[in-house]
């Protein structure tokens, strides 16, 4: 079965928005390819570190998000999902076919600043 795309949305309806604030979007839609209802993950922790836990935790192939700080985008870019950065004014499940033309974060810098045996 295919890995499913997850996405931070403000909201859990079918027409929710990619959330501007990655640490405190609401949710977290899951989208199986071949499911026909998403299933959304509350974000009860509010914060940055259980935001990429809840990502993680789903094993995506794909993460599609309005903004993520460059350190939570490069764990989740080593545990070999692909992250998306995509327009928060659009219903967020019109961006997965469109994924492979949405911009990639800028991950170069936090790279170039971790040394080896760095966590």
């Amino acid at each position: 079965m295919p890995s499913p795309v997850v996405l931070t949305v403000g909201a859990n309806r079918l027409d929710a928005r990619l959330s501007p604030f990655f640490g405190l979007a609401p949710w977290v839609m899951v989208v199986e390819p071949l499911v026909a209802a998403p299933v959304w993950v509350r974000n009860t922790g509010g914060n940055i570190a259980h935001v990429v836990d809840l990502i993680r935790a789903q094993a995506p192939a794909l993460a599609i998000c309005g903004h993520i700080p460059a350190d939570a985008a490069l764990l989740m870019v080593e545990a070999g999902i692909e992250l998306r950065i995509g327009p928060c004014s659009v219903p967020a499940t019109s961006l997965i076919p469109l994924a492979a033309t949405l911009p990639t974060p800028n991950i170069a810098p936090m790279r170039s600043t971790r040394g080896p045996g760095s966590a």
